[in-house]
């Protein structure tokens, strides 16, 4: 979605909308769950939101970047049962995430890698 000046902030808005709906009605249902079955209804619902079409959003301002990040900080909270403000950092490494902007980069990086590849090393090809 774009709005009139061409910048991504209403499709951010949306991501982040919707992202957060998902992880308040997941938190209500947590206590039923264990870890890594909250671990992959987020992946299903919430990163999945986060990793559609996110290599657009490469050039992002930081304002915009940071909204991104406080939805992947609240599902990161939400499977690891952490508190609101104890650190993120080690819950995001402890979980194997990258941060949002490190998230882009590496996509975008697959995607070439993938695009560049020749046919002999593909993985497809062997299959």
């Amino acid at each position: 979605m774009f709005n009139d000046v061409m910048n991504h902030e209403h499709q951010v808005q949306y991501i982040c909308k919707v992202a957060f709906f998902h992880i308040r009605n997941l938190s209500k249902i947590r206590k039923c769950l264990i870890r890594k079955d909250t671990k992959t209804l987020v992946h299903a619902f919430v990163t999945s939101k986060l990793d559609s079409c996110n290599s657009l959003l490469v050039e992002l301002p930081q304002y915009l970047l940071d909204k991104v990040q406080r939805v992947q900080n609240a599902a990161a909270r939400l499977v690891s049962c952490t508190r609101k403000y104890d650190r993120i950092t080690p819950v995001l490494k402890e979980l194997h995430w990258l941060p949002v902007k490190q998230r882009i980069i590496f996509k975008i990086l697959l995607f070439t890698k993938k695009a560049l590849a020749p046919q002999y090393i593909s993985v497809s090809s062997t299959i």
